[in-house]
């Protein structure tokens, strides 16, 4: 949403005939590229503001009730605005100074009659006029068109680039805390997941383009070449594949603007946390048809936990490139390089975790992973006319990472004493590639004066996964209440047992959706999307000891055809209610410890809600009711070494029905504000399984049923967060800001069996800054305080242990960022 510079009336000289006039001082006549669909001419407006980069204001009365019919495809800005003042009543003329002013036919009223303020748009940049703002109007990550969220009838929340840097989020765990029903989880596989809606999310998206955490073993990202996260709560396998019926993460990276913007950023921090950023955009032609984006992050820090530390660079390059007035291309490299030493993770005592000290780690130091993360991607659109356009997506994902740790195994601990039995592996050979393209087609028409907005799709991935290892599982026992660390000199000299696993994935999809504009403010979303994927597995396992090796070899083909259908109505402009059902298809979920592949997982979800834009589209609010099944749902093995393979299980069936309260914006002038609830009742509703920890003597695992009836581990009942910052907007201390939010979560079971929980908890935050100018550059000086009372809580780590982690203690993280 464009900023507002002044919102109150200015006395102006008296004049002969009333005009409503709004100067627009545009700085460039190159041609743009628009996609703004019909609606409120106030809503129009401000799209168009955006896509500018302009700053807008102007009095609500000037636009209120007027429609806008939209503008579709490559036009300067001043032919834009016209076409989006078609029928208002409103004309635009362009003035010797360049400005253009947006008239209404004066009409006799009396003299004393005066003009309302005089708004400007200006293309020079500010930086007190910088997007600030914690609400987005727009989002397509729901539907891959333009549309704005209070016609979508799906739940999108979008973490805006601000919120991030107020929080100083150095990751997108963190930020996502400010969705409901969003939690973080450990995983026993892959370091690191969502839980949404009840549910693991063992995947995210950069850019439209799937990073499978699961099989590449990937880290988190670094947030600093993010200009926002998009977050799209429930199934949405049919536009984009494979994915887990909870949510999808979609980051958007940063793109280049014409305008030369440059920011250097020192952080610092507790844990002796260290992190430099660098941000630099313009133009490379003088013409402006080339642009270039460079944001690049380096990172050293330690940790509260023994052992644990990490070093990492990331570097994001990003070309944009104007073929034509019809043709645009984008280009991006991202790389990150990683050496990540883990804390490790511990048992419970009892039906709680252990009560040991945070940093305590049971694991040996070396214990660590290293990854070299190369993503190589382009897309280009090219507009046939006003309606049609075309849109080709291309990407390729390298990742290795070789691993090395100690972790401990199944234990029987007391309160009084734990001896953990522990296992040293070593991956040397861990890598994946991953290969996307995508091309979609989208269009509007008209059907007895009814208009559409057709989208039709196709995609292609094609991921192969690569890892091998050796186990030693002798390692020397470590007490938990009084750990004495032996090191792991010499536990690869004899390995009892070695693994070589290769994992193959590809489909191919075809989607059609239609968006329907129909009488009385009603719009309804409908589509369906046909996948047929294949899916390979193949395991040698070596023991060693028995001098044995277990070949096993299992491949897949499936297909499905999956509905999603959805309703808005939007009886007055500030608000909307909306329902969806929506079906999902997932692909094979894991292997058996014999190598065979798990039943493919679905899944299907109800949903009813209301949305509301208030304070003149500056704030956004949502609350849904959601009821989610998800069927066949893939388990690790409780036994922490296969985990680490890979080695699943199947729960059977979860329900999780719940509601959320989302709200976002900014309520009073400089006072911005982002909160969250979530209610979600979990139960696991059918549980036939294996449990290979369990074998009789023919090594036949048994058959479990034992959890049904129970809560699914890590989902809390009650969830939410609130997070809300002041700046004062004038004299001497203008620029100043405080910060201050919570995050609260209510206990969850840490395993399916629910033998031992998860106490719930409740941290604070504070933040303060302060920005001032410096000639032509701004200075921002910030310290956060996260956890500021010290509360301890923990982090539930997989679906069938008996193994928690600490989260992240009290910490202080100041920083230093120029921007010129």
């Amino acid at each position: 949403m464009a900023n507002v510079l002044s919102k109150s009336i200015t006395p102006m000289s008296l004049i002969v005939a009333a005009v409503l006039r709004t100067s627009i001082v545009i700085a460039a006549e190159q041609n743009i590229t628009f996609n703004i669909p019909p609606q409120s001419l106030g809503s129009a407006l401000n799209a168009y503001a955006d896509i500018v980069n302009v700053q807008l204001s102007y009095p609500s009365q000037l636009t209120a009730k007027l429609k806008s019919p939209g503008v579709t495809g490559q036009f300067t800005p001043q032919q834009a605005l016209q076409k989006l003042l078609a029928g208002s009543g409103l004309i635009a003329i362009s003035t010797k100074n360049g400005t253009i002013t947006l008239e209404r036919v004066p009409v006799e009223k009396p003299q004393s009659a005066t003009t309302l303020p005089v708004v400007s748009v200006a293309a020079k940049r500010d930086y007190e006029d910088e997007p600030t703002g914690y609400q987005v109007t727009h989002s397509s990550v729901g539907t891959k068109t333009d549309t704005p969220i209070m016609e979508t009838p799906l739940n999108i929340q979008v973490i805006p680039q601000q919120v991030m840097k107020d929080q100083q989020a150095v990751r997108i765990d963190k930020a996502v805390e400010n969705v409901s029903g969003v939690n973080f989880i450990n995983q026993a596989a892959s370091g690191s997941s969502f839980n949404i809606r009840g549910f693991d999310t063992l995947s995210y998206y950069r850019d439209g383009v799937r990073v499978d955490t699961q099989v590449q073993n990937t880290v988190f990202p670094d947030v600093s070449p993010l200009e926002q996260i998009q977050v799209l709560k429930g199934p949405a396998s049919i536009l984009y594949g494979r994915i887990e019926p909870g949510g999808l993460v979609n980051l958007v990276s940063k793109q280049p603007l014409a305008t030369p913007y440059y920011s250097f950023q020192q952080q610092f921090g507790s844990f002796d946390f260290y992190r430099t950023t660098l941000d630099a955009t313009g133009p490379v032609s003088k013409n402006n048809s080339l642009l270039y984006r460079l944001n690049l992050a380096y990172e050293n820090a330690g940790a509260f936990n023994q052992f644990a530390n990490n070093n990492r660079v990331a570097l994001s390059p990003t070309l944009h490139w104007d073929i034509s007035d019809k043709t645009k291309a984008n280009f991006r490299v991202q790389y990150l390089h990683s050496y990540d030493a883990p804390g490790g993770y511990l048992p419970a005592v009892g039906n709680r975790p252990a009560d040991v000290p945070r940093g305590t780690n049971l694991g040996e130091s070396g214990s660590h992973t290293y990854t070299d993360d190369v993503r190589v991607g382009f897309d280009w659109s090219h507009a046939f006319n006003e309606n049609w356009t075309l849109q080709h997506i291309f990407s390729t994902n390298l990742v290795n990472n070789p691993q090395t740790s100690v972790s401990p195994q199944v234990s029987d601990c007391s309160s009084l004493e734990c001896s953990v039995s522990r296992s040293f592996i070593s991956s040397p050979t861990l890598n994946s590639q991953v290969y996307y393209t995508s091309l979609n087609l989208t269009g509007k028409i008209n059907t007895w004066q009814i208009p559409h907005t057709v989208l039709m799709g196709w995609d292609y991935l094609q991921e192969d996964s690569h890892q091998a290892g050796q186990v030693n599982s002798s390692v020397p026992m470590i007490d938990l209440y009084n750990p004495v660390h032996t090191g792991t000199a010499g536990l690869l000299d004899n390995p009892d047992s070695a693994w070589n696993w290769k994992f193959g994935e590809s489909w191919h999809g075809l989607y059609l959706q239609d968006q329907v504009k129909l009488p009385y403010h009603v719009s309804v979303l409908a589509g369906f999307r046909y996948d047929m994927a294949q899916q390979s597995n193949q395991i040698n396992y070596i023991d060693y000891t028995a001098a044995q090796a277990y070949p096993s070899q299992d491949k897949e083909s499936v297909s499905a055809l999956k509905p999603r259908f959805g309703l808005v109505w939007q009886p007055l402009q500030e608000l909307s209610i909306y329902g969806n059902y929506v079906e999902n298809f997932g692909l094979t979920n894991g292997h058996n410890v014999d190598g065979s592949l798990l039943a493919p997982t679905t899944a299907e979800q109800k949903e009813i809600g209301i949305k509301t834009e208030l304070f003149e589209k500056g704030f956004i609010g949502s609350l849904a009711w959601f009821d989610l099944t998800k069927h066949n749902i893939a388990t690790p093995s409780s036994n922490p070494l296969l985990a680490a393979q890979g080695v699943s299980s199947t729960t059977g069936e979860v329900n999780n029905k719940g509601l959320e309260l989302d709200l976002s914006g900014e309520v009073y002038p400089g006072l911005k504000l982002i909160g969250s609830y979530a209610y979600i009742n979990s139960q696991i509703t059918k549980d036939v399984g294996v449990d290979w920890n369990n074998l009789d003597a023919a090594g036949n695992p048994a058959i479990t049923t034992g959890n049904q009836g129970r809560r699914y581990y890590g989902v809390p009942k009650h969830g939410g967060s609130f997070w809300a910052t002041y700046e004062l907007q004038k004299g001497s201390l203008r620029g100043l800001k405080f910060g201050a939010g919570t995050v609260a979560r209510g206990q969850r079971e840490g395993d399916n069996a629910n033998s031992y929980q998860i106490p719930g908890y409740a941290i604070f935050n504070l933040m303060t800054s302060y920005s001032w100018k410096l000639g032509p550059s701004k200075l921002s000086l910030q310290l956060n305080a996260d956890n500021l009372l010290d509360k301890t809580y923990y982090n539930p780590y997989s679906g069938s242990s008996r193994y928690f982690t600490y989260a992240t203690p009290r910490t202080f993280l100041g920083s230093i960022r120029l921007e010129f």
